[in-house]
């Protein structure tokens, strides 16, 4: 699907540079500061993309690299599923999501909405995770998003006091995803 010349610039390993595994895989699976190998694959549907790097010759200080690619097939989201929103309506996550049902998967997408959700500021970014389940039999994937609702209430409470006025006071109370709706019909969240 690709050249070993795109291939080898995601890569960004050149010959003569010092050998490293975990540069290595860093630069194959998961490379903090720019593209990989796999995401070349992944952002374009290769769910199942594999790839498995080979020492092929060792001389001297020397070692050639061969990287077997298996691509496999495309796959497509099936499902997508929201779990532990207790207050927060549905369609307020759905509509920050950029993975829908019968879209290409794309990992690129999925690091997007959960970035999305996260700007929201209802949710704890630190429990937010997105858990891709792959079904290789269908080349198909559902995605579980799993997010946990930080409530935050806000209170104020206040004084003016000015020269030949009588004092006023004030109190403010307010919270960043309140639905007296969704707390008319409450439950206990698990």
């Amino acid at each position: 699907l690709h050249t070993t010349k795109e291939l080898n610039k995601a890569l960004g390993i050149r010959p003569g540079s010092v050998y490293s595994t975990s540069l290595l895989q860093e630069r194959l699976y998961f490379n903090p500061h720019g593209r990989d190998v796999s995401s070349i694959y992944m952002d374009d549907g290769y769910l199942f993309f594999h790839v498995e790097p080979v020492e092929v010759g060792v001389e001297g200080n020397q070692i050639d690299l061969e990287l077997r690619v298996h691509e496999g097939t495309q796959a497509t989201v099936n499902q997508v599923t929201i779990r532990g929103n207790h207050y927060t309506h549905e369609e307020v996550i759905r509509r920050e999501l950029k993975v829908l049902p019968g879209d290409k998967f794309s990992r690129a997408k999925l690091i997007r909405s959960q970035r999305e959700l996260a700007m929201l500021n209802i949710f704890d970014p630190s429990k937010m995770q997105v858990v891709p389940l792959p079904n290789a039999a269908n080349n198909t994937v559902d995605v579980l998003f799993k997010v946990k609702e930080s409530l935050r209430f806000d209170a104020k409470v206040g004084f003016n006091i000015s020269p030949g006025s009588p004092l006023a006071a004030f109190v403010d109370v307010g919270a960043n995803n309140f639905s007296l709706a969704n707390a008319l019909r409450w439950k206990v969240p698990i």
